[in-house]
């Protein structure tokens, strides 16, 4: 069982602890709904101030104040329904079915909320041994202590870019905060031929954050498809929200960057670092101005109060449209700071960024010492690109020269040597590609990408290449009977293939292979699928879902592979009944909701995969004991 903390330690940060990157199912999911829409309490920026208003005609300006909320709500030249009125519109967009028809057809005002990405936040988030060693006080105790009381909330965004707080207990929405830069795209959207997405929506992500005095509980996301900007809000009492900021690719902080914000639906995290503070760290999204060329960067932002801590540009060696996806934050010695963020980008290019503390060293024999990540507090020399600038990994489809977007956060994996980890990404976009290629003809491929220095030293330019990696193929399908539902399923077999880490399989002999890669094709045809959903680990096991789109509809896989492989486990991990000895390593399944990711539910023994109609048992590795979680542990 100390194996499997000190891994689960070292993948999960303190303040990466957040509930909606792998959901597990809610135990209680109210039905949601908004109270009538003169009750409800909608807010937004207040001008130049980081406070709330009311999202009301007596906040909205004049339709001649340019930027106002009146001017984006006035149609200047009547070409859409010119009868209605800015105030009109308003009063739509805060719930009012009086226009309904002519703007609009709504089922609810609540409009088009996916209840199963929200996340709930009720007690404090962490264990109070390890938050108050982190920063040398007490104060977690009674912040822990405190939070037992607090009300339990879900927060949900909205394709508009809204972000939703609902009564966990009732359902009855709370508060609802308008972001300053979705206005703009606020009158289109009550248009009768609006068509929202839940793939348009970004999660938002929590975490107890302390400000140098108190802890705080922090809520950040970004817009989506709704607009290029990122807020975030206290969230400490749910009675009484605070704005910390916005910002926008207008924003001062942005200004004098070559890289401005973008979309992105991308989830950001938030961290403690080695400079001393907790921060927000994004990509900076896609279609952003300054990516037009090849260039992305990560954004390093004060989770207080939204200053640029340092933006971490990087350049593709291809010279077209790029963006920077979600990063994977890590803290390899689990003391609650990260240490490094890996990210892809639209180009498939994987990054490593260091987040490194004053005094960080690798380890050495002479003198004989070992690496260290850096002091806890200090400046940010050390925040910057890995391997002198240039992708630990570039992924392109096999045999061919197309670049495969990256779009979901790395999963990381200790290497089974011990030495370094495993970095796993998969491939797939929402959105079409720089190049004018469609995403969804593209092969995808899933890969794990050993990452050797991951002890404090530098690094040099090394970009490991795809001939460097085993391979896994999908064998071929076949049809199982649940174990759960008693139904028949469509599974298919993996590949067993062992990964010849150093030459012979000698572990003193020089390294040969640098990870794997795992096609979406079988018997030679592209399946079709992309992997855009966060990846789960519990224990030894990898959970991936995929999902094609074609003219067919929407069809999803769940895999269960083994990480260090990339092939099949050693068990049989979906509980499915088959009249051969062969491994089982995926299913098709239907999501609870469109974009809703891997939803899971703990029983003993085992856990239950959630989907829309049925449930699938997933039954744990034989070594994996213990607590399965992600949050942070402590040896209290």
């Amino acid at each position: 069982m100390g194996r499997l903390h000190s891994v689960v330690r070292a993948l999960v940060i303190l303040v990466a602890a957040c509930i909606s990157c792998f959901s597990v199912a809610q135990p209680y999911l109210p039905t949601l709904y908004a109270p009538p829409y003169t009750q409800r309490q909608i807010f937004m920026a207040a001008p130049e101030h980081a406070q709330l208003q009311y999202f009301s005609q007596a906040h909205a300006g004049s339709p001649e104040n340019v930027g106002s909320l009146a001017e984006h709500l006035t149609d200047p030249f009547g070409l859409d329904a010119p009868e209605v009125s800015w105030q009109q519109r308003l009063e739509y967009l805060r719930g009012s079915p009086a226009l309904e028809g002519i703007l609009r057809q709504r089922t609810s005002a609540l409009g088009d909320l996916n209840a199963a990405q929200a996340v709930r936040v009720s007690g404090a988030r962490y264990l109070a041994g390890m938050a108050n060693r982190l920063e040398n006080t007490t104060t977690y105790t009674s912040f822990l202590s405190a939070m037992t009381q607090r009300r339990a909330q879900l927060y949900v965004s909205s394709p508009q870019g809204w972000l939703h707080a609902f009564d966990a207990q009732s359902g009855r929405e709370t508060f609802v905060f308008v972001p300053s830069a979705v206005f703009s795209h606020l009158r289109h959207s009550t248009h009768a031929s609006y068509q929202p997405s839940a793939q348009q929506t970004s999660l938002p992500v929590v975490a107890d954050v302390y400000d140098g005095q108190r802890w705080r509980t922090v809520l950040v996301a970004s817009l989506g498809r709704a607009g290029t900007g990122i807020f975030a809000l206290d969230i400490t009492d749910p009675d009484a929200i605070e704005l910390l900021w916005e910002l926008d690719e207008d924003s001062p902080v942005f200004t004098d960057l070559q890289i401005k914000p973008g979309h992105s639906v991308a989830q950001p995290s938030i961290a403690r670092l080695h400079h001393g503070r907790w921060a927000v760290i994004s990509g900076n999204g896609y279609q952003a101005q300054g990516s037009e060329t090849g260039a992305a960067a990560l954004y390093v932002l004060d989770a207080i109060t939204g200053a640029l801590i340092k933006s971490l540009e990087v350049q593709s060696a291809l010279a077209q449209s790029n963006g920077l996806s979600a990063p994977r934050l890590a803290d390899y010695d689990g003391d609650g700071v990260a240490d490094y963020a890996y990210a892809g980008d639209v180009q498939g290019n994987l990054w490593r960024f260091d987040l490194l503390g004053d005094g960080a060293h690798g380890p050495s024999s002479n003198p004989p010492r070992s690496g260290s990540y850096g002091a806890l507090s200090g400046g940010t020399a050390g925040f910057k690109v890995a391997f002198a600038g240039q992708p630990l990994f570039i992924a392109t489809s096999g045999g061919q020269s197309e670049r495969q977007p990256i779009s979901a956060a790395p999963s990381l994996v200790p290497h089974p040597s011990g030495s370094g980890y495993l970095v796993i990404v998969g491939t797939g976009h929402e959105i079409d590609l720089p190049d004018g290629n469609d995403p969804t003809q593209l092969i995808h491929s899933l890969y794990g990408i050993w990452d050797r220095d991951t002890a404090g030293q530098s690094t040099a330019a090394r970009t490991i290449q795809r001939d460097q990696l085993a391979s896994q193929q999908i064998t071929h399908s076949s049809v199982a009977v649940s174990q759960t539902s008693g139904e028949s399923v469509t599974a298919r077999v993996i590949s067993q293939n062992p990964v010849e880490w150093h030459r012979g399989f000698d572990a003193s002999a020089p390294v040969l292979q640098r990870g794997w890669v795992l096609d979406l094709q079988q018997d030679g045809h592209n399946t079709g699928e992309m992997l855009v959903e966060q990846m789960r680990t519990l224990g030894s096991m990898l959970l991936v879902q995929t999902h094609t789109a074609d003219h067919h509809g929407v069809q999803h896989w769940l895999y269960a592979l083994n990480p260090s492989t990339g092939g099949a486990t050693g068990h049989q991990a979906l509980a499915l009944e088959t009249p051969n000895a062969s491994v089982l390593a995926a299913i098709e399944f239907t999501p609870i909701a469109a974009g809703a990711g891997i939803q899971i539910s703990e029983q003993e023994q085992a856990f239950v995969l959630q989907g829309r109609d049925t449930q699938e048992r997933i039954v744990l590795p034989p070594e994996s004991s213990g607590r399965q979680t992600w949050r942070l542990l402590a040896d209290d």
